[in-house]
Parts: C-alpha cells; structure tokens; sequence
C-alpha cells in the first residue's frame, strides 16, 4: 500500500528533489524535470540516470524531451487536493 505522503515523494524529481514542474521522459523511459535540464542541474553530456545507471546525453532544450502528461496530470490532480477515492491509500 502507497501513503498519500509517498505517493507525494513519487511526483518528485530524483534529481533536485522537488515536485516535478513539467516533467520529461528520458530515453530510458525514467523522468526528469524541466527546471533540471534549463538550470543545468545536471550535465547532459555526462549523465547518468539515477533509477537505472543508464547514461544519456540529454538535449539543452528541454521541449526536445517528451512531457510526461501521465504525471502532470497526476500532479495537478494531488496539488488541487481532488479526492482520488482509494480511502486515502492505493494498493501497488
């Protein structure tokens, strides 16, 4: 079972651990957030994804990644504070 406060931790980026503002799919398949690649948090040469060690060279601009609207609209929803009926918890 998922707490509302790790589904919370989910909609976060693993790189700045902050919720993700847009978040962009990286070619193997994991998420980034946008604010990440335009501040250069991280370096898109040398990176290395940090959910499966994969390294990608990731575009300067962000809109060249697909948004992963999936997520986006999971964030929005948790962050309009909408009821997602689970009673509170969502089985894995």
């Amino acid at each position: 079972m998922t707490s509302t406060k790790e589904l919370k931790n989910l909609l976060n980026c693993e790189f700045c651990h902050k919720q993700f503002d847009i978040p962009k799919i990286l070619p193997c398949g994991n998420n980034i957030c946008t604010k990440c690649i335009e501040n250069k948090t991280i370096d898109p040469k040398l990176f290395r994804c940090v959910y499966c060690n994969q390294e990608h060279n990731i575009p300067n601009d962000p809109s060249d990644l697909i948004t992963n609207f999936s997520v986006l609209n999971l964030i929005q929803a948790f962050n309009k504070n909408k009821k997602i009926s689970f009673s509170d918890q969502i089985d894995n």
